[in-house]
């Protein structure tokens, strides 16, 4: 089967995405924006869903994926362009603290519960949220907080034309709350339209400003939302709000969060469900190390044992709060990233 080409450079992978972000410092949604219909992925891995945890049903009218201990429907009218982009190499968690996240997390999307998920930098919150969107076809769409983020544009912005003059304009958050993905048919006429899943990341970043406005989203769950012309807007059922963060409400007491703030809790009650995230259990997490870098584990199938070690006495020193650090899968793949430069240069 052929893969996709990067048509910025030639590259050709079974998922484009990392490329894109390491290579040309730009996301999937860019780099489709700048090619429209460009393959990114493979059908290979379509037809597979090559990830641990993952498994499909092959009849089209009934397509399922079992995610997370969840049986799911696959909306297989909805491009891969339209989902969240996947974690490469994601690994479903399996053992320990993480499956248990993982379970109750499956359970709250697949009920649409709007849900905060919180948890230590470099545990896979999005990754997990981001995989399971691709690999259900669910829509959706990722928002992130900055502090210089125009919060209210995405809901509604003035904007100023020839035509209409001063006017308020749709933003993509209220779009997609509103309509969802459009089902079209050959002559361009909506035959259905499914419902997205909103991603918010870095909630503790809000400022207290973003935050007045994140009470007309966070209202928005009961199933509508007023905009500043007093138009009521309906949510699509079945419309998913998700939100992940380092913190949950109170601000960070380690040290180690120092952007994160407090928030309001008359704010953070109108989530429905809440999820502590956890690091994955090292018997999982190996073998997520051993699809990064099969080349390293090859030549130094030593190395993951040192590994190990070093990764368990950290973490439990952590937890105690014996060092102010983190170290999650992200530093694990840092090092045996810097180890593998090491080894193809000798």
């Amino acid at each position: 089967m052929t893969t996709p080409k990067c048509l910025l450079c030639g590259y050709e992978s079974h998922y484009l995405g990392p490329h894109l972000d390491r290579g040309h410092g730009m996301s999937l949604q860019e780099y489709l924006e700048e090619h429209p219909g460009a393959p990114t992925i493979s059908e290979e891995v379509l037809n597979r869903v090559a990830f641990k945890g993952v498994r499909t049903s092959r009849t089209l009218d009934k397509l399922s994926v079992t995610f997370g201990g969840v049986q799911f429907p696959v909306y297989h009218q909805v491009p891969e362009s339209a989902c969240l982009p996947p974690s490469e190499h994601h690994t479903v968690p399996s053992k320990g603290t993480a499956l248990t996240a993982a379970s109750r997390l499956g359970r709250h999307l697949f009920f649409n519960r709007h849900t905060i998920v919180w948890g230590p930098s470099g545990s896979g919150k999005d990754a997990f949220l981001s995989t399971w969107s691709w690999a259900c076809r669910r829509p959706g769409a990722v928002f992130q907080v900055r502090p210089e983020a125009n919060i209210e544009g995405w809901l509604r912005q003035r904007e100023i034309s020839p035509e209409l003059g001063s006017h308020y304009k749709d933003g993509l958050f209220l779009k997609l709350y509103r309509d969802g993905y459009e089902v079209k048919n050959e002559d361009g006429e909506i035959t259905e339209r499914i419902p997205c899943v909103l991603l918010i990341t870095d909630l503790d970043r809000a400022t207290e400003e973003q935050m007045e406005t994140f009470r007309l989203i966070m209202d928005s769950t009961s199933g509508r939302f007023v905009d500043p012309e007093g138009i009521t807007h309906y949510m699509l059922p079945g419309t998913l709000i998700v939100a992940t963060s380092n913190t949950i409400g109170g601000g960070d007491d380690t040290g180690l969060y120092r952007s994160a703030r407090p928030q309001d809790a008359s704010l953070m009650s109108r989530w429905q469900r809440s999820i502590r995230w956890h690091y994955l259990e090292w018997e999982d997490e190996v073998q997520l190390c051993r699809k990064k870098f099969p080349g390293l584990v090859a030549r130094t199938p030593q190395m993951l044992g040192q590994l190990k070690t070093i990764t368990t006495i950290l973490r439990a020193a952590i937890a105690n709060r014996q060092v102010q650090t983190v170290f999650g899968h992200r530093e694990v793949h840092y090092i045996l990233e810097d180890a593998w430069d090491i080894v193809r240069l000798n």
